[in-house]
């Protein structure tokens, strides 16, 4: 169980990374102006960057999730419980990875 506490707390650090990085974004350049780009430090190779790591963020969060799957599946195993009660767990922490990526990739496409 201290692996899936483990793995928990690298995906809150890569998501805390991940908004850091957009913080920093925003402060270079303000929303306002990306359309028009008149005053933005910003390339489009800084912004293809952050795009970059929120992806590279959303592939680690989302493998996190499947090993936390498979340390449950094993849990349940262990403790005797029903091959449903474990399909169960898989079915909903694979659900959390999926919307884990969506949400990532809806941000590298912002």
């Amino acid at each position: 169980m201290g692996w899936l506490l483990e793995q928990q707390q690298q995906q809150k650090r890569q998501q805390q990374q991940q908004q850091q990085q957009q913080q920093q974004q925003q402060q270079v350049c303000p929303r306002e102006l990306v359309g028009s780009l008149r005053g933005c430090a910003v390339s489009a190779a800084a912004v293809a960057a952050v795009a970059a790591a929120a992806v590279a963020a959303a592939v680690l969060a989302t493998a996190a999730a499947v090993s936390a799957t498979a340390v449950a599946v094993s849990v349940i195993a262990a403790a005797g419980l029903s091959v449903e009660a474990a399909a169960a767990t898989a079915a909903a922490v694979s659900g959390t990875a999926a919307a884990v990526t969506a949400t990532a990739a809806a941000a590298a496409a912002a």
